[in-house]
Parts: C-alpha cells; structure tokens; sequence
C-alpha cells in the first residue's frame, strides 16, 4: 500500500503522525472479489458491494473506493480481457453484447432508442428488424 506520513498539528495532538494515503489499493480479500466476479457483475454493483465493505471494516470515515481505482485494477488483474472484444464476427458480437450486459448497458437499450437510432442512421426495414431481434431478445 503506498502511502506517505504527514505531520499535522491538531487540537489535543500536536506531535501525533497522520497517515494520508497517496493511492487507494483493495486489499488481497478485495481483489480476489473483483477477480472473479468483475466479469459477471455490473461494475457499479460491484463498486457498491466493495464500499459496502470498506465501511464495514473501516468505518464511515473511510474514503470510499472510485469507479477510476475499481476499472484501474481489473486492467491491472486482467489487461487481455478488459480490452473490448471485436465485433466482426458471430462470436465477437455475442462477446460484445455479453460485456454490455455485465456493465448494465444492454438494460437501458429500448426498442424506441433503436427506433431512433435506424431514423437517424437510415436502417433498412431488415436491419431494423435485425438489431430488435439482437438486441431486446432475452438471450441477447
């Protein structure tokens, strides 16, 4: 953990060393959590769940982790699958719509947001039938 000591005078402890943290990190228990379970749960679940536990163990004065310190550290854990997945191919577009699922992204795409993006994008009738089909079925 990297931190630096800062002597600060305070009413009552005038010699007392406070210890700022210069760098959050998550602590072994906490990385291991966002190891396996980064991939199959939203990130702002996740985040949420790790704060959940910051607290419990540090109390209500702790400084809450980030979503930049929590994406920070799955690159860090796993640099080759935090790299969006192409989308040239079957395989890549399932992989696709499976991390847009997992981030919460595939939940807020409605049949109107499609409507509007085939108007804007001037999408055949096919394609448009299409991108429902992919998008708003269950097993998207």
């Amino acid at each position: 953990m990297a931190q630096t000591a800062l002597a600060r005078q305070t009413a009552g402890e005038p010699d007392r060393l406070h210890v700022v943290r210069a760098t959050q990190r998550f602590k072994p228990a906490d990385q291991s959590l966002i190891c396996h379970v980064h991939a199959y749960m939203p990130r702002a679940k996740l985040l949420t769940l790790l704060n959940a536990r910051l607290l419990a163990d540090q109390g209500g004065a702790a400084q809450r982790y980030t979503p930049e310190e929590l994406d920070a550290e799955i690159r860090r854990q796993s640099p080759d699958t935090a790299v969006a997945p192409r989308a040239n191919d079957w395989a890549g577009l399932r992989q696709m719509l499976d991390q847009a699922r997992r981030e919460g992204v595939l939940e807020r795409i409605t049949e109107q947001a499609i409507q509007d993006f085939a108007l804007i994008f001037r999408c055949t009738p096919k394609q448009l039938m299409v991108l429902k089909d992919t998008l708003l079925s269950e097993d998207a």
